[in-house]
């Protein structure tokens, strides 16, 4: 977890602290927006009401189902933060809506369902929980002959956090990645391997800096979020 801290205006309700074994167990679960418009997901240990509906929240844990690029995405003075409690459930989307753009309706609850109190968007739903989380603790070996071999451990979105079994499941249907190995901008070589390791033969220019990426691909929406490694030729 990190000693960070930021601070929220509520316009009604509270916020509470959690134990580390609450939090591990998805208390106080909250999106924040960037300046990109995507979302980062976190969490707080400590909520400390500063003033009448101005809280602080300390005791970070950052980047959370897959959002690491978001944490690192400046967020702003006045960015929207929602918090995941019990009142946020699930949209329902079949399994055949997924990624097509529906019409939504969003407004007061208790009102008339008419334009006066709701509004309407259209959005495509679903594929980011289908998205492959990036692959974690690249690393990379240069072999006796001068051939590179880069390694990698996968994650996954189903049953993870099982310690039971020698890995976790798969979640997919074939296990696929695509890796690319450049050197600035230059593609030197891209493919696609079935296993969490990939060896590079070819040649590669002296003192050229080298960018190892990794993405695994789903069946369902293609190459997730990409891992990179950097190295010098």
């Amino acid at each position: 977890m990190h000693e960070q801290s930021f601070e929220v205006r509520l316009y009604h309700g509270e916020l509470h602290s959690g134990s580390q074994l609450q939090i591990l167990n998805a208390a106080n679960t909250a999106l924040v927006q960037t300046v990109t418009g995507s979302w980062e997901m976190l969490q707080f240990m400590h909520a400390e009401e500063i003033a009448t509906g101005h809280w602080r929240l300390k005791t970070l844990l950052r980047g959370q189902v897959g959002t690491e690029t978001e944490a690192q995405i400046i967020k702003q003075a006045g960015a929207p933060f929602i918090l995941l409690d019990d009142r946020v459930v699930p949209a329902g989307l079949q399994q055949s809506e997924n990624g097509l753009l529906l019409n939504w309706r969003a407004g007061l609850a208790g009102r008339d369902f008419t334009d006066e109190y709701y509004a309407t968007q259209s959005l495509a739903g679903a594929m980011r929980a289908l998205r492959p989380l990036s692959p974690v603790h690249l690393r990379c070996k240069r072999q006796t002959n001068g051939d590179l071999a880069f390694q990698w451990i996968r994650r996954g979105r189903l049953d993870a956090d099982s310690w039971m079994g020698e890995d976790i499941p798969l979640g997919e249907i074939a296990e696929k990645y695509q890796v690319q190995l450049w050197n600035g901008e230059t593609v030197l070589h891209s493919t696609v391997v079935t296993e969490p390791c990939f060896l590079y033969s070819g040649s590669v220019p002296d003192g050229a800096y080298l960018r190892f990426e990794v993405a695994q691909i789903s069946q369902a929406c293609g190459a997730g979020d990409v891992s990179s490694l950097r190295l010098l030729g």
